[in-house]
């Protein structure tokens, strides 16, 4: 009985995440339906008024040279991440380099001390 009641609970949860994402959509299609005639009105004043056809070509080269200015800083953001991560790769491996070589000659200086007591008389 307990499982059929949080079933229930799980989909009242359901519910309420759908009828979100319907008040979401139906928003959306009302405001470009809201947008289009205002969109409209403004490419007739363009063609109509040279003034307000430059002022908006003007806007959109703005616009336009923000976003070009905003995705080349982004890349170049994420250039320097990638270097800083091919950076800390590298110190890691030269550190498993230095591990290694340190390894390398504690088990040659045990086998020269284990050849030094060999030859040794207690």
């Amino acid at each position: 009985m307990e499982n059929h009641v949080d079933q229930m609970v799980g989909d009242n949860d359901n519910y309420a995440e759908e009828g979100t994402l319907i008040i979401v959509k139906l928003g959306t299609l009302a405001l470009k339906t809201f947008c289009k005639p205002i969109a409209n009105r403004l490419k007739k004043e363009a063609g109509l008024h040279p003034k307000f056809r430059h002022f908006i070509i003007n806007m959109a080269q703005v616009a336009g040279a923000a976003v070009i200015f905003e995705v080349q800083r982004s890349s170049r953001s994420e250039a320097r991440k990638e270097e800083k991560r091919r950076q800390e790769i590298e110190m890691v491996e030269k550190g498993w380099d230095m591990v290694d070589i340190g390894v390398e000659y504690l088990v040659g200086s045990l086998h020269r001390t284990a050849d030094l007591l060999c030859f040794v008389k207690f």
